[in-house]
């Protein structure tokens, strides 16, 4: 036989119940709901995220990497025409929530002015504690002072073949450079893996080296994102290379009316008959993509905010179902004296 008492702390129990079942649900449809929306205005948080930042910088490759331990890479620094875009981009999108200037690593893939130029305004700005340099150097005075600078200041090594860096959530290769003496051929070519999401940076490398990394690695180049090769001039991107990759996206860093006709409609439309959605920096401008535990590959172009906060609303959660508990409890205990005050009426008469 239960008495009322009993009844009533079955009630309260099953409705704690209830409502830690139901913090849990709504939890994390509160995350995925405003996360949601928030992408929709561009705004993202880059707080345990990976977040990869194809920079626009004209005619040129820059691409900058918030790892999810808060380390950063850079790949690259553009043309010294552009080395203010950057610096700036870097400030506002890359480094504003570190509060520092810190840039872990800086790979120079090659040694052409359009993927160097910026460095010396890079390195008397931030401060960069690894640089990685080419295996292959330029002849130019350019290049000769940049490497000179970073003799000076830096420490510098050069990538190792399948040389990697390994955090908690992610594996970054440097693959085999290839025997070129072509400065473009011998381009550190990289692999980026993050929460099952990989991205291939291809440098400027021709279709012949692109033949060798298929040989040489095979199913190692398939990728979510590929930085196309060479700014999709049509000696690269062949056929067999985009199919060994394989992307989602395909992203070509260039610069708008530039006077090599980059990219080529031989590219396009190789890329398109494998069905990658090409995102250009001359056309979407800046390019960003984050990949983390709400952001399944996520794509923003152009104007964006980006934050470092974590979006975890489990307080809000919490407070919310408190108050539902308490309404409850202050339900039960109004009924519980409307029920003693007719009982006691009941006696009464």
């Amino acid at each position: 036989m239960f008495t009322k008492q009993k009844i009533k702390k079955i009630i309260i129990s099953f409705s704690i119940m209830l409502l830690i079942s139901i913090t849990l649900v709504f939890h994390n449809f509160l995350n995925l709901l405003i996360k949601g929306w928030l992408v929709k205005i561009n705004v993202v948080s880059s707080k345990n995220n990976l977040m990869v930042h194809f920079v626009n910088v004209g005619q040129g490759d820059a691409i900058a990497i918030n790892l999810p331990d808060n380390k950063i890479m850079l790949i690259d620094t553009g043309s010294e025409d552009n080395n203010v875009t950057l610096t700036d981009y870097l400030k506002e999108n890359v480094l504003h929530a570190r509060h520092n200037n810190k840039i872990d690593y800086l790979v120079l893939t090659h040694a052409d002015m359009d993927h160097i130029g910026g460095t010396l305004r890079l390195l008397k700005n931030f401060n960069v504690k690894t640089v990685f340099v080419p295996k292959v150097n330029s002849n130019t005075d350019s290049y000769e002072e940049v490497l000179t600078y970073i003799e000076a200041n830096c420490e510098y090594r050069m990538a190792y073949d399948d040389y990697e860096i390994k955090g908690k959530d992610y594996t970054i290769t440097f693959l085999k450079q290839m025997s070129y003496d072509d400065t473009n051929d011998s381009s550190q070519v990289i692999k980026l893996s993050c929460f099952n999401k990989k991205f291939l940076f291809a440098g400027d490398v021709s279709a012949d080296v692109e033949n060798d990394f298929i040989e040489h690695y095979n199913e190692f180049l398939d990728c979510d994102v590929l930085k196309v090769a060479h700014h999709g001039s049509k000696t690269s991107s062949s056929a067999e290379f985009l199919m060994a990759t394989s992307p989602s996206y395909s992203v070509i860093s260039v610069g708008a009316d530039n006077n090599y006709g980059h990219p080529t409609e031989e590219v396009l439309n190789r890329i398109n008959a494998l069905g990658s959605k090409v995102l250009r920096t001359d056309k979407d401008g800046n390019i960003l993509f984050v990949v983390g535990k709400d952001y399944n590959l996520t794509n923003l172009n152009g104007k964006y905010y980006v934050f470092n906060l974590s979006l975890d609303y489990a307080y809000l959660v919490v407070v919310v179902d408190v108050i539902l508990l308490l309404y409850i409890v202050v339900i039960i205990i109004k009924k519980e004296k409307v029920n003693k005050h007719l009982v006691d009426k009941t006696l009464e008469y």
